[in-house]
């Protein structure tokens, strides 16, 4: 059974933030609205791990928490102090992944893209 998403918010992550502000749960995939989205995404993966670093750094952290999960956001700190050397432990990270090489690819592009945008 394939986890539903919208927007890149699976149900499970929806269900829990609708719980946490006192809403009932319901559909992701017919509910979640643009705002929704903004704030979860805001609340999810930016607070905490990117919200404490500057520019391009921030970016980096807050798409790896999204693709990955704050811990590994937070993980790749530990090896990293600047925005190449995340990037590069984010391609070790996705390199090694245990799934499988297409979903790993698609996370290698969103670095290589990532860079390509800082650099505009």
């Amino acid at each position: 059974d394939p986890i539903r998403t919208m927007g890149g918010i699976t149900k499970h992550t929806y269900a829990a933030w609708l719980t946490k502000h006192r809403k009932p749960v319901v559909d992701v995939c017919r509910n979640l609205t643009k705002d929704e989205r903004k704030q979860i995404l805001y609340e999810g993966y930016w607070e905490g791990p990117a919200e404490d670093h500057q520019w391009p750094m921030n970016a980096a952290i807050f798409d790896m928490a999204v693709g990955s999960g704050r811990s590994a956001a937070r993980r790749l700190l530990e090896n990293a102090n600047t925005y190449e050397e995340y990037q590069s432990e984010r391609r070790v990270f996705y390199n090694t992944m245990k799934t499988s090489r297409a979903y790993a690819n698609a996370w290698l592009r969103r670095v290589d893209d990532l860079d390509k945008y800082i650099k505009e």
